[in-house]
Parts: structure tokens; C-alpha cells; sequence
């Protein structure tokens, strides 16, 4: 008996041994799997993918059936193309090309490839590869019969997009030769070539949008000069022709053909291409001049950008140029100052919207004058209409058919009708605010107009424009007769919810379509899909909606930084109604699922890599400010969290980031504020509280909520209220660095570039070139005053001037070649509070900029680690914390190894 009661603790024992899940380590940092790359056949039966980090270090392709088991895998490759009307999959090992019978075991190869290409509407029978040697073969195959056609000397090739046509570009004893290939029927002819006496290089070429046109661009160098030109091809012609060069008239003088590659409009009747101001004489200094730099206050420009111009060579200025096929006219689209900032084209004509802010400069606090002028060309007709002076941005969208363009401006929108000329306002009998909220900033910045959500698009042809407010769509008459009908019927203001278009953006809306709508829900942060039809009588549909990300737009969310890539927007089977989503929450990593309705999902993958080790869970915490408002942020808790253990908490701030809580995150290295799961999973607590803003006292405005935060969490049982730490990087870094100067609330404290002395802060120069000051008073700094107008504000939310204040011990991360935020700001800090006798460490990394990478970020990650451990957890500072690292054994010791002597640092 006594036996058997031993053997029982010892499988008791043993289970609770294998149950226990390590924790995080850097084994696993920047090789963590992931779902990469997937795409679907066009007929929906086959998907492949990419599984990025298996085998460790390397990929794996996936391809597998959507209704079968029939699955391969290929280690050590890439993602490659459906072809032969979803027949094989082929794709590049190395040197050797693969062709996959899909839902076969037929398996072909041919080695010693370099490269291959298939037509970019993917129902040709063509396949084109380049075999590697110095003949520069290149394999043309008929895949239907397999039949194949080889050309020699080849140094590159392109399939217009429907596959009637191959291009070759041969060299052969210094000719370059373009030659035309018509399919099936492989008649070719030369229809361009260079002589081998002469320095003429083919720079690109460009098919128009039916295949039958080519645009061709000739460098020529003939000593001393260079010079482009671009010729043109259409077929039925014998040779491309001459269409302009640098004498070409219609273009100002002193600019000649650029090196930018011309493109057709839509219609296929212009070539757009680019000219240049000539070179720029280089800059050089008198013999025995004097060096100075004159600063001038009349200066538009400051000294330092015009100094790195020069550093870097003068910047030469390019513009647009319109070629008229059918004349042969040239008209230079932008001239002075202007710059081309949208091309719309239509079947009928192309709409060239211009910017002209005058003469440039940064003196920001004059404001800017705009011009906005829209260009259209039709036959042989060049207007400017729409000409009018604004002191914003605005956001312009033009119709499906081109008769009408729509604009924000001013928290309104108008509409312009291109035919008439007429402009009338037709956000005016919306009785829903189009302008976009911002319930985390109280106060205006000057000079900062209301922007708005967006326009989603547009739907039965010019007819109907389809405008975002915060949660709904509306679908408004351009004409601004008919009245505006809420198409999601006011349910997305109603419940929370943020609707946004979830189609390809180019897919032209009739009247009768049904949208694919994607839908956040602004409080609990559920993610999923509705559909709502444009016909009559529209009902929306809920087809999904759940505690998961499955794609959020950046209008629904803005800061999507910390998404990174693991939100893909649904890819669709052209051919059937088959979609791919990736779904994922804080517990289930990114994977792939098929759906044909987005209400039933079909799982693709299960990479689940967190399951190996003690992972985190995600919990929504709501909680009052000072002021009364309901603010939220995300608990992460260790997946072997004990209710009954106290746990050090960490506060990672910056801006708002409640968004993220179904949001998975990739263990990495820490390259700036620290990665949640690595500390998690080692067993601590990390909180991201959400930041509203009160213009002028940004600081105060972090105080409020990061100290209401803690004293909500510190009720909770299992914090540990005496180990709270915070961390913040660059915006997040000056908060951190304002929360130690005006609390004593935390045990540690870790921040990264942040800003400490706002007044030296305002004068400094970024990089070298930027002027800080916008940054303060109209953009992030939110302070919204120059400091003479707002000293107080500027003492108010300086750092640097209470440091006197400070008990928290603090680790600073900043390095010299921060483009961001100047060194001078943690050489301030760290420098001060040495003189104060304070605890504090700072890291420099020679190879780091604003943030760390590679080797630095895996040292920056040890370091906080340990820096936290010891404040936090009660664990040994290691001997770079209590002893330093002289400078003389900088790069040979890293002094990781914790000091046993009981020392405090």
C-alpha cells in the first residue's frame, strides 16, 4: 500500500511537471512561425501559403485542396503562381523551377533556371522561364500542349497582361534588340534596336492596358551629353517611332526627358512621362573663401536643409509631361511649384489633380496658401478648372464615369460637376457629423482643421458617392438633390459599431450590389462582417462578429503599428464566391480560414506556436479619469495566473492602444517599448491604459490616466501594488519621464527616447534638417502655443525642471543617431539626474538610430529584463547595473552576469 502511494505522488508529481509550460526565451526571439503570403485559385478549389520560420530560420510553401485532405509542402521556398486554368501550381527552388499537378502527385522540375513569368490576368496557357548560363536562354511553353519555343540571348522579357503578346529585350556584340512576339501565332519581329557603334542603352518599356501599345525609353549618351528619349510601338506598325526627346516643344525650357518610366492613361490615347531641370551645377566653394553659414531670417528655407540639398547633391526638380498619341502634342502638366498628387482615369478621359503651395517653405506659422487646380485631358483638350485657394489639405475623390469630384473641405463636402462647372455643397442635409471624433483630444490645435473618415467610394456609376461618419455609411447624390440615405441605417452609431468597406477597392458598385462591410466594435473591440445591399429597401445582415481581429481598416483603427502585418484583408476567388480571412485573438495565433458567406469558416491552418509555452490572456479594464470620463486599457495576465499569487504590474504607455486587445503579438526582441508577451509569459503583469489629451497639458494628461489606472489595478488582489513599473519609448518615453518627476508611485521606471527639456526640445534641429517646433505646437506635443505665447505651458510639461523630485529608479535608452528625437534629451536627463544623486542608467547603441535592431535589440532586451527583475521581482542586479562597463571594455564585456554580493546598484 505504502508502494503504490509512492508511485501515485510520483505520477501526480511527474503530470504536474509536464503540465508546467516554460516560459519565453531568446531562443524563440525573431523566429517565432507565422502565416504568410496566401493565395487562392481562381476557381476557389486550391490555396496555397507560406508558414514563415519552419523549418527554424527558413519557409515552408503549403498548397492543399479547400475540400479535400490532397495537401503538399515544399521547405526552403517561396510562394509561386497558379497557372494553366488551376491545373499546376508553379514555383522557384533555388535554381530549379517546380511544376505541381494540383491534386496529383505529378511532380515535374527543370534545373538551372534564373527566373519565370506568367501573364498578370492568370487564365493564359503561357509560362515563360529564363534558364541560367551565359546564353541567357529563355523557354516559352504552351502548357496546354506542351509545345515549347526557345529564344537565345535574352536579358529580359514581359507578358502583357492578357498574354497575346511577349516582349524580349537581346543583346548580342553591344546591339540591343526589342522584340515583338505575337501569340499563339509566334510571329516576331524586331520592331526597335540599337547599333553597336553607338552608347545607347533601352532604360524600360511599359505596355498600355489592352496590350497593343508600347512605351519605350531610350538613354543615349554621346559625350559630353546624355539625353532620353521615348518611342512608340503599336501593333500593325513595322518599327517603333520616335515620339519625343528633349528638343520636344510644349515642355518649358532647360528640363529634359527624366529617367522615370512612361506609363499610358487608361484609354490608351496619352503617354505620361517625366522631364527634369537640367544638372544642376555642382557647388563649389571659392579657393581660400571663407566657411560660414548665414542664417537669415528671411530665409524661406533654413540653412541646415539647404546644407544637406547640398550635402547630398541639389535636388533637381521633375514634372509631369501629357502626350498626345494621336498629334504627337506634348503638354507639360506641372510647372513652378506645383505637384501632381492624384491621377484619375477613366475609360472616357484622365483628371490630373495639382497642389500649388506657392513659393516653398517652412514657416509654418504664416500658413500655406493652397492651390488646387484639376487637369483633364480629353482628345485634344486641356482645361483647368477647379482652381481656388484653400488653407488645408482636402480630400478629393473622383467618380467611376469622371463626371464629378467630390471633396472635403472645412468639415463639409462638395461636389463639383465637371461638365457644368457647377459646385454645390452636399454634406448640408446629413444630419450626422461627417467629421471625423476625437474623443482623446479636449481643446483645437491651431492651424488643425476637423479631418474627416473618408469617402468609402462610389456605386451606380456617377450617381451615388457612399461618405463614412464615424460609425455608419451614407450614400449621397453628387447632385445634391436627392436626400442622403443612411445606408447602414444608423446601426453602427447605435451599437458602437465602426462600418467600413471590406471589397477589393476596385470593384465598381451597381445599383443592386451587395457590400461586404467590415465592422469594430468600438467598446469591447469585437471584430467581424456585415452585409448590406445598395437596392431599395436594403437590410443589413450580421454574417460574424466576435472577440477576434479578422480585418480592421486603418480608418477604423489609426494606429495600426503595432498590428504590423497579421491583418489581411479578405482575398476572394475571382471566379467563385470563395474567400480567404486570417483570424486571430490573444490566445489563437494568426491562421487562415475559407469561408463562403463569412458566417462559416473552414479552418486552413492551426499553427498554434504560443501553446508551447506559459502565454498570456487579455482582459478589458474600464475605469473613471479625474474628470469623469470612462477611459479603458488592456490587462495581459500570464496563462498560469494564480488569483491567489500578488504579481508586479508594468504600465506600458503611449497614446491609446486599447484597439489591440484581440490583437495577437509576436515575441521579438524589444526594439523600443517592451514586448508584452516576453514579460508576461516571465510572470509579469503589463497594462496599456488609453491617453485622452487636453490641449496645452499633455503631461497632465498622461499623469490622469496612467495614475487612475494604477490605483484601479491596485485594488486588485493579486497586483502588487509596492512593484509597479512603467516604460514608454519616444512619445511614450517623455510620459514615462513626466510620470517619475511628479509621482513616486513606481519602483522602476524604463523609457526610450523620449523628450525631456521641452525648450531645448522646440529649438533643436532633427537630424540635423527638421524644425521641432511644428511638432510641438501643432502636431503630437499637442501643446498648441509657442513657448513665448505658452511659457507656463512649457515649464508645465518639462521633465527636466523637476528632477529634483525624482525617487524612481530610471533606465534610459537613447542613442546619437536618433532621426527623431535628439540625443541632447537623454544626455539632459541622465546628466541631471547624476548631478542630483539619483539611480539611473543610460544605453547607447552605436548602431542605433531612433530605435534597435538585430544583436542590439536582443542586448536591449537582457538588459530591461534584468533592470525590471531586479526592481520587480527582488532579483540580483547584474554587474553592469552595480559595477558599470568602463569604456575601455565596451564591445568585450557585457557584464550580464548577476552580481551575487548582495550590492545595491
Amino acid at each position: 500500500m505504502k508502494t503504490l502511494l509512492v508511485v501515485i505522488l510520483c505520477i501526480v508529481s511527474c503530470t504536474g511537471l509536464i503540465a508546467q509550460k516554460p516560459a519565453l526565451d531568446t531562443s524563440v526571439l525573431g523566429k517565432w512561425p507565422s502565416v504568410e503570403s496566401p493565395t487562392i485559385s481562381d476557381d476557389g478549389r486550391y490555396i496555397s501559403y507560406i508558414i514563415k520560420g519552419q523549418p527554424v530560420g527558413g519557409q515552408t510553401l503549403i498548397l492543399q485542396a479547400a475540400t479535400s485532405d490532397w495537401q503538399r509542402s515544399f521547405a526552403g521556398t517561396g510562394s509561386g503562381i497558379f497557372c494553366d486554368n488551376n491545373k499546376q501550381y508553379v514555383f522557384l527552388r533555388k535554381d530549379t523551377l517546380f511544376s505541381l499537378g494540383l491534386g496529383t502527385s505529378e511532380l515535374h522540375n527543370m534545373p538551372g533556371v534564373s527566373s519565370y513569368q506568367q501573364p498578370s490576368l492568370g487564365r493564359s496557357i503561357w509560362l515563360a522561364y529564363q534558364l541560367s548560363g551565359s546564353g541567357k536562354e529563355l523557354v516559352l511553353r504552351d502548357l496546354a500542349v506542351g509545345k515549347e519555343t526557345r529564344f537565345s540571348g535574352v536579358a529580359s522579357y514581359q507578358f502583357n497582361a492578357s498574354g497575346d503578346a511577349l516582349i524580349l529585350k537581346l543583346d548580342s556584340n553591344g546591339c540591343t534588340q526589342l522584340r515583338w512576339v505575337s501569340l499563339p501565332d509566334m510571329d516576331s519581329k524586331v520592331i526597335w534596336s540599337s547599333a553597336a557603334s553607338t552608347d545607347v542603352k533601352l532604360l524600360n518599356y511599359t505596355f498600355d492596358n489592352e496590350g497593343k501599345q508600347l512605351a519605350i525609353m531610350i538613354h543615349e549618351r554621346v559625350p559630353p551629353h546624355k539625353s532620353n528619349s521615348i518611342w512608340y510601338y503599336k501593333t500593325g506598325m513595322e518599327r517603333a517611332v520616335l515620339e519625343s526627346d528633349d528638343k520636344t516643344s510644349g515642355v518649358d525650357s532647360g528640363l529634359t526627358i527624366s529617367n522615370d518610366a512612361p506609363f499610358f492613361t487608361m484609354n490608351g490615347k496619352y503617354i505620361i512621362a517625366g522631364v527634369q531641370e537640367d544638372a544642376v551645377a555642382e557647388y563649389m566653394p571659392v579657393p581660400g573663401g571663407s566657411m560660414v553659414d548665414v542664417w537669415s531670417f528671411r530665409d524661406s528655407i533654413l540653412q541646415s536643409h539647404q546644407l544637406k540639398d547640398l550635402e547630398h547633391g541639389q535636388v533637381r526638380k521633375t514634372y509631369r509631361i501629357l502626350i498626345n498619341l494621336k498629334d504627337h502634342r506634348v503638354t507639360q502638366i506641372e510647372k513652378g511649384n506645383e505637384q501632381l498628387t492624384e491621377i484619375w482615369q477613366t475609360p472616357r478621359s484622365s483628371f490630373f489633380l495639382l497642389r500649388d503651395l506657392g513659393s516653398t517653405s517652412d514657416k509654418f506659422w504664416l500658413g500655406a496658401t493652397i492651390t488646387y487646380s484639376l487637369v483633364k485631358a480629353e482628345d485634344n483638350i486641356i482645361i483647368r478648372s477647379l482652381s481656388g485657394k484653400f488653407d488645408g489639405n482636402i480630400d478629393f475623390s473622383f467618380s467611376t464615369l469622371g463626371g464629378y469630384l467630390v471633396y472635403y473641405y472645412h468639415q463639409h463636402y462638395y461636389s463639383s460637376n465637371l461638365s457644368s462647372g457647377k459646385t454645390v455643397e452636399i454634406s448640408k442635409s446629413v444630419p450626422i457629423s461627417l467629421c471625423k471624433k476625437n474623443e482623446y483630444l479636449l481643446g483645437k490645435l491651431p492651424g488643425r482643421s476637423v479631418g474627416n473618415v473618408g469617402i468609402a467610394g462610389w456605386a451606380s456609376g456617377d450617381s451615388i458617392v457612399l461618405i463614412y461618419d464615424d460609425y455608419d455609411i451614407w450614400c449621397v447624390d453628387p447632385e445634391g438633390i436627392r436626400k442622403p440615405m443612411n445606408l447602414t441605417q444608423g446601426y453602427g452609431r447605435a451599437h458602437n459599431i465602426e462600418f467600413r468597406l471590406a471589397e477589393p477597392d476596385d470593384r465598381i458598385l451597381s445599383k443592386n450590389s451587395r457590400l461586404l462591410l467590415t465592422a469594430f466594435n468600438t467598446i469591447n473591440k469585437d471584430n467581424g462582417f456585415y452585409s448590406v445591399s445598395l437596392a431599395p429597401g436594403n437590410t443589413l445582415e450580421k454574417l460574424g462578429m466576435g472577440p477576434s481581429a479578422m480585418y480592421i481598416t486603418s480608418q477604423q483603427v489609426e494606429r495600426l503599428v503595432e498590428l504590423g502585418s497579421n491583418l489581411l484583408k479578405p482575398i476572394k476567388a475571382r471566379d467563385t464566391n470563395s474567400w480567404i480571412v486570417k483570424r486571430q485573438s490573444t490566445v489563437e495565433a494568426p491562421n487562415l480560414f475559407l469561408t463562403h458567406d463569412f458566417i462559416y469558416y473552414a479552418a486552413i491552418t492551426n499553427l498554434q506556436p504560443q501553446k508551447a509555452y506559459n502565454w498570456m490572456t487579455a482582459k478589458l479594464i474600464n475605469w473613471k479619469l479625474p474628470d469623469g470620463r470612462l477611459n479603458q486599457g488592456v490587462l495581459y495576465k500570464p496563462e498560469n495566473f494564480d488569483p491567489h499569487k500578488k504579481y508586479p504590474l508594468i504600465i506600458k504607455c503611449y497614446e491609446q492602444y486599447s484597439q489591440v486587445l484581440h490583437i495577437y503579438f509576436y515575441p521579438t526582441t524589444t526594439g523600443y517599448s517592451i514586448n508584452i508577451p516576453w514579460f508576461v509569459s516571465k510572470g509579469y503583469l503589463v497594462f496599456i491604459p488609453d491617453i485622452c489629451y487636453t490641449v496645452g497639458h499633455p503631461g497632465q494628461s498622461a499623469y490622469n490616466a496612467i495614475i487612475s489606472a494604477v490605483k484601479t489595478l491596485s485594488k486588485m488582489p493579486y497586483v502588487d501594488a509596492k512593484k509597479i513599473g512603467i516604460n514608454g519609448h519616444s512619445f511614450g518615453g517623455y510620459e514615462t519621464n513626466y510620470m517619475v518627476t511628479h509621482t513616486n508611485i513606481f519602483a522602476a521606471a524604463a523609457e526610450g527616447a523620449g523628450v525631456s527639456d521641452w525648450m531645448s526640445a522646440y529649438g533643436s534641429l532633427r537630424p540635423g534638417i527638421e524644425d521641432n517646433q511644428v511638432l510641438f505646437e501643432m502636431l503630437q506635443y499637442r501643446v498648441g502655443s509657442d513657448p513665448w505665447n505658452g511659457k507656463d505651458l512649457y515649464v508645465e510639461n518639462s521633465p527636466i525642471l523637476k528632477l529634483d523630485k525624482v525617487t524612481t529608479p530610471l533606465l534610459i535608452m537613447h542613442n546619437k543617431n536618433d532621426a527623431a528625437v535628439p540625443w541632447a534629451q537623454g544626455i539632459e536627463l541622465f546628466k541631471g539626474l547624476r548631478r542630483l544623486n539619483k539611480t539611473v542608467w543610460m544605453l547607447q547603441y552605436d548602431n542605433g538610430g531612433h530605435t534597435v535592431f538585430g544583436k542590439d535589440a536582443l542586448d536591449y532586451t537582457l538588459r530591461l529584463t534584468q533592470f525590471f527583475d531586479h526592481y520587480l521581482k527582488h532579483a540580483p542586479a547584474p554587474v553592469w547595473m552595480t559595477k558599470g562597463i568602463p569604456a575601455r571594455l565596451k564591445g568585450i564585456e557585457t557584464r550580464y552576469e548577476l552580481d551575487l554580493t548582495g550590492g545595491d546598484p
